[in-house]
């Protein structure tokens, strides 16, 4: 094998390489947790930018109680809001 095939090789590994690391990435970037469940409001607490997650998650949630849940607002954790307190109400 030449060395230019070589070096073509080793750059198409390494693209694959952080290529398959950006998806495990993105894949585990976002997480919804309830933080607080009471009969009348839901606190999700998400990981990410990913609304859909919490908003499931307050379903479930909210459906302890037989309620829908729909979301109110939501409070940065942090400096860049990477993880935020999402309020619902169970109505």
């Amino acid at each position: 094998m030449s060395r230019a095939h070589r070096f073509q090789n080793s750059r198409l590994g390494l693209a694959l390489g952080v290529l398959g690391f950006l998806l495990l990435l993105s894949a585990c970037a976002s997480r919804a947790v309830i933080a607080d469940l009471e009969s009348d409001k839901a606190i999700i607490q998400l990981s990410g930018s990913d609304f859909v997650l919490a908003d499931e998650e307050a379903t479930r949630a909210c459906r302890i109680h037989g309620k829908g849940a729909q979301r109110i607002s939501h409070t940065c954790r942090d400096d860049y809001c990477i993880s935020k307190n999402v309020l619902y109400a169970c109505k």
